[in-house]
């Protein structure tokens, strides 16, 4: 039988029973669960804000309600269940059949599929806001955008960059910042700065002072990390072993999330200027080919731990006056789900010819602006901007319908040792916020001004 996701304005779900649980994270109130039996005549009804989960084996569907007492289940058999329904606060709806999703990952949770088919619907109509999380594990640059703004945008992209330390003054195991930020409605993104050390003694020593993601400061093969028994294995299988456990994590408790790893990995490899050619980070460094395997091997592993709850986005670029495309770099459709570009310093003319560049590359697929802001220069407690990137309103306007925009974080002014945002001012926020085609947490799944 089909599962079908019903969307719009109202945004209501139904689903046909999986071995699965669904969360009841982030739904507002008036949002309703129905129960429909296969008798024609019986509705089970439950208020969103009373339910726990909802849960179901093979022989009973059940339904945690805090009106019952959170220990105490609600069973039903299945072979009496028709559908389940997720009815969210409005009216009016068109209906989507989940069984048409296609994620890369072929085992993609039912959740996973439903936050796509939102993300699909938006695309070209809207302009999904997003934040960076400071590089860590926070929603710090969320909370500035609403104190500007007064509204929070939509997501909020956080990093495993501090992974190795785990356990010592960051705690990625506390996934409250993460749970804390869906429950208020908001969409998580995952991203990783995958930090390696720079030598092998190093490693050795488990001196986590040295270690780096540039390619010029590491002895770092990333060959061997196929090789048993080399360091370079046994880092890359320790920190993904690390991410995998806190993603479950966010998995079991119903999170599904935008993820984002190995990003910018061309650098400035396929620039066409003379300029010596480099990639920025470890994982771009020996090309395209070893680049495809890395995506692949990470892909593989993290589905065969149970991870089904990504949506996986890729970082490219289109052609432009200085470089290639970077199309060698690209893992396939059947790898990626959304194609992201990271532009700094761009014009609203710049930012539209990638936008059209890369939806010509990849025509079946969503192209969002993965991350943005004004090219700045850090000295100390100083920053100045050097070029600085078009206001979001232009940019839409000038026909960049990108999925989202993500602005990188100011680190000074979120240190509170700057009371500028030179990266992405607060008239830019300000400018983007007030769009009429803006998407913020607010107006995510309930926009009464929808067409």
């Amino acid at each position: 039988m089909k599962k079908t996701l019903f969307i719009l304005r109202a945004i209501i779900i139904s689903l046909l029973l999986s071995t699965q649980i669904v969360s009841a994270n982030a739904q507002v109130e008036g949002d309703k669960v129905l129960i429909y039996y296969k008798n024609g005549t019986t509705v089970d009804e439950y208020s969103c804000t009373d339910i726990i989960k909802i849960a179901n084996d093979l022989n009973n569907l059940t339904v945690y309600s805090k009106t019952f007492g959170e220990d105490i289940p609600l069973e039903t058999p299945i072979s009496e269940v028709d559908r389940v329904v997720f009815k969210f606060m409005n009216d009016e709806y068109i209906d989507v059949d989940i069984d048409d999703i296609k994620l890369a990952d072929a085992n993609a949770s039912d959740a996973t599929k439903i936050l796509y088919a939102y993300m699909k619907y938006y695309y070209g109509k809207k302009i999904i806001s997003s934040t960076t999380s400071h590089v860590n594990w926070n929603t710090d640059c969320a909370e500035s955008v609403k104190n500007v703004t007064g509204k929070y945008p939509a997501i909020t992209c956080y990093d495993f960059i501090h992974i190795p330390f785990d356990g010592t003054w960051i705690n990625y195991s506390d996934i409250t910042p993460v749970t804390n930020w869906a429950d208020k409605g908001g969409v998580v993104s995952l991203m990783w700065h995958f930090n390696v050390p720079m030598t092998e003694e190093a490693f050795d020593t488990k001196d986590y002072t040295s270690i780096t993601y540039d390619p010029e400061q590491t002895t770092w093969n990333m060959n061997n990390i196929y090789v048993e028994g080399t360091w370079e294995n046994s880092w890359f299988y320790e920190q993904m072993d690390k991410v995998c456990e806190i993603i479950l994590k966010l998995q079991d408790a119903g999170i599904v999330a935008l993820w984002r790893p190995f990003h910018e990995a061309s650098g400035n490899m396929l620039n066409t200027q003379g300029w010596p050619k480099k990639a920025w980070f470890w994982w771009g460094n020996e090309g395209g080919e070893a680049y495809i395997k890395l995506w692949k091997t990470m892909k593989t592993y993290f589905e065969s731990k149970g991870i089904h709850n990504l949506i996986w986005i890729w970082t490219g670029t289109a052609a432009t006056s200085t470089s290639e495309a970077d199309t060698s770099y690209y893992p396939g459709d059947d790898f990626v789900d959304i194609i992201g570009c990271d532009c700094y310093g761009f014009s609203a003319t710049e930012l539209k010819a990638q936008y059209d560049g890369l939806s010509s590359l990849y025509p079946q697929k969503m192209i969002t602006l993965a991350e943005c802001g004004n090219l700045t220069e850090t000295n100390g407690s100083t920053t100045t901007i050097t070029e600085s990137m078009s206001t979001i309103s232009e940019m839409w306007n000038t026909g960049a319908k990108f999925l989202y925009f993500m602005p990188w974080s100011d680190y000074n002014y979120q240190e509170g040792n700057s009371t500028v945002n030179h990266m992405f001012p607060d008239e830019y926020w300000k400018d983007a916020m007030n769009m009429d085609d803006i998407i913020n947490m607010d107006n995510w799944r309930k926009n009464e001004n929808q067409e």
